[in-house]
């Protein structure tokens, strides 16, 4: 119920913790080990059971996100200096001293909590740990509060059972004096970091061999002044400093500003139609702005959403990272067929409006463009194309075959190509050879010069293959638009290398790229005039409106004359959990246009129904109460025996 990344990670602590108990046994454990394991199970069970309403969905949410491989080689051991200045975990001077102090290992719950504390400092230094707790995938270090709190345990265990033992204070005071010269050493530490760590360690060793009594108030004050050094240095300077209030009401989160222009978009927009706008970088923008909006980010997305953007209509979101989608690519038809008719930018990137879109309403630094045309939130078509026959298909062609009808896993029409178009090539502080092109300047490239009328008008698609031989991040300008893509070695990349990017016709369209040599592959310009847009749109003014009603989970609409073979296709996301019925006979919804719903209708007048509810919701839903049952008849049961541990 809580995060999901700290979920998983208190149960894998929690199943150390129940390991190691079974081998650091206490002198008041009353119940032997086999009663343990049934206690542990059956406690398992009742969580499980009470909490399957959400964890289930959770857990299927997290299988269903589509997140590309880590294909970057793990290191099994890297160095980090834990005594001194590593960003991630810090040893105390007490934790040290303590460790190496045998008469403490007498005291059960020291050998327990010391030895949780050295297991997790030696995963510390390994990256295919860090991999596992992120779920096998790029190495992520949010588990180590862990070794912190266990660390804590052993210093409170040690300052309450101390007692002074001479030659084993010596053996400690030395082992801890050498670790600390050895990892100052070698460790690359900043001097004067560095001399006041060692500082602080010798006053520790030094009030535990002079003055014990004072030596619990030494290690407050050291821990007091690392604290706030950390905070300082480490968290205040890079973070914290910045993530205040003047922060959360700026343009670079949620500014008045961009408020007042949501709230104009939300009067004049109809009740689904969306605003494709997100605050730079920050994708929940919708979330916190409270609007319907075209992005995320999560680790437990819709992974057909995921490929649709990738692979299947490669939008460009500006920038490469995985978990994540946004925005529409500044695509026309995309914004028509995903009920997005709303844009808002800053004003630098107006160029980069989509094609009929004209301006609605502006601030000192932001514009909001509304489209001159909609396309119903629900459509109806009686043309369907086979998925499978589009795979080697442009993603223009797949744009305009989702306009003119419905792309399903079993269609029947074969889709009309888009107009690719030809084009030459100039370079610009740059040498094309071949399909490797090496850029001599910071804004280098080519300038393509596609073979179009003179009178021509709409769009231009630009396809290509691309990638960087020096392995470094990059962007990509194209036009007036620019994108970035991430450098082979971050644990965010796609490694996904085929893009698509729009921009307005134009006899000359620079193509630019920093310094740098680059394998430029499969180049091709499509032509988009919207002539398939227009006649749909136009087409669909004929039809009769088609009200929606969207309450909670529940989703209805009526077409009053549908003929044989005639579908409805809604721009909702197809997910497991939908459920849908026609005249109260129940249908199914199908996946359509990658990662929408259709749905085929009856001929005549169609009712619709569409209801939502979380995948495995009954069977979740029965579990929980099942859970709460034996959880309240165990506590009944109990207040009248003494239960097996007081």
């Amino acid at each position: 119920m809580n995060n999901f990344y700290f979920a998983y990670i208190n149960l894998v602590f929690v199943l150390v913790y129940v390991v190691f108990r079974q081998f650091i046994r206490s002198p008041e454990d009353r119940i032997r080990r086999r009663q343990q394991w049934l206690l542990y199970s059956g406690s398992g069970v009742l969580a499980l059971l009470l909490s399957a309403f959400a964890f289930v969905p959770a857990i299927f949410g997290f299988l269903q996100n589509e997140r590309p491989s880590f294909k970057q080689k793990i290191d099994w051991f890297e160095f980090d200096n834990v005594l001194y200045d590593s960003r991630l975990l810090i040893l105390s001077a007490g934790f040290v001293l303590f460790a190496f102090y045998r008469p403490l290992y007498r005291q059960t719950a020291f050998r327990l909590f010391s030895t949780m504390s050295l297991l997790f400092i030696v995963f510390h230094f390994s990256p295919h740990v860090a991999s596992f707790f992120n779920g096998f995938s790029a190495p992520q270090y949010r588990w180590e509060y862990l070794a912190s709190f266990t660390m804590g345990g052993a210093v409170a265990v040690g300052l309450s059972h101390w007692r002074f033992e001479r030659q084993a204070f010596l053996n400690a005071a030395v082992g801890t004096m050498m670790l600390y010269l050895l990892f100052g050493l070698f460790g690359n530490v900043v001097w004067s970091v560095g001399l006041g760590i060692f500082g602080m360690m010798l006053i520790t060793v030094v009030s535990f061999w002079r003055k014990p009594m004072f030596a619990p108030y030494v290690i407050t004050v050291s821990y007091l002044i690392l604290f706030i050094g950390y905070t300082k240095f480490m968290l205040h300077d890079q973070a914290i400093f910045n993530t205040n209030e003047s922060f959360v009401n700026s343009s670079n989160y949620d500014s008045a500003e961009h408020r007042e222009l949501v709230a104009i978009v939300q009067k004049e927009a109809a009740p689904l139609e969306r605003l494709d706008w997100m605050v730079p970088l920050r994708n929940n923008t919708p979330i916190v702005q409270s609007f319907l909006g075209t992005s995320l980010y999560s680790s437990i997305l819709n992974g057909h959403l995921l490929t649709l953007y990738w692979s299947d209509l490669e939008i460009d979101m500006g920038r490469e990272s995985v978990s994540r989608y946004g925005t529409l690519g500044n695509r026309a038809n995309l914004h028509h067929l995903l009920s997005s008719p709303y844009w808002m930018r800053n004003k630098n990137a107006l160029s980069e409006a989509p094609y009929g879109f004209t301006l609605l309403a502006e601030s000192d630094r932001y514009a909001v463009y509304e489209s001159e045309t909609r396309l119903p939130f629900v459509r109806t078509t009686t043309s369907t194309y086979r998925q499978a026959d589009l795979n080697d298909a442009s993603i223009l062609t797949r744009e305009q075959a989702m306009l003119s009808g419905v792309i399903l896993e079993a269609g029947s029409e074969t889709p009309i190509p888009a107009r690719t178009v030809d084009f030459t090539t100039e370079e610009v502080e740059a040498v094309l050879d071949g399909d490797t092109l090496h850029v001599t300047s910071d804004q280098g490239g080519i300038d393509l010069i596609p073979d179009v009328p003179p009178t021509a008008t709409g769009d231009l698609y630009v396809s290509f293959n691309i990638r960087k031989l020096e392995g470094d991040g990059f962007f990509i300008k194209l036009g007036g638009y620019r994108t970035t893509r991430k450098p082979e070695a971050s644990i965010y990349r796609t490694d996904l290398t085929s893009m698509t990017l729009r921009t307005p016709l134009s006899e000359r369209v620079p193509f630019r790229l920093p310094e740098g040599t680059y394998v430029l592959e499969d180049m091709i310009i499509e032509w988009e005039d919207y002539s398939t847009l227009d006649s749909v749109v136009e087409e669909t003014q004929e039809r009769p409106d088609i009200p929606v009603t969207w309450d909670g989970p529940n989703l209805d609409f009526t077409v009053q004359e549908a003929t044989q073979g005639t579908y409805a296709v809604l721009p909702v996301p197809f997910e497991r959990g939908w459920s849908a019925s026609i005249n109260g006979e129940k249908r199914d919804v199908l996946q359509a246009n990658y990662a929408f719903s259709a749905i085929k209708l009856d001929q005549g007048r169609n009712e619709v129904e569409l209801t939502y509810r979380p995948p495995f919701f009954g069977i979740t839903t029965v579990m929980t109460l099942l859970g709460l049952i034996v959880f309240v008849s165990y506590l009944a049961y109990v207040r009248h025996k003494e239960p097996p541990l007081t």
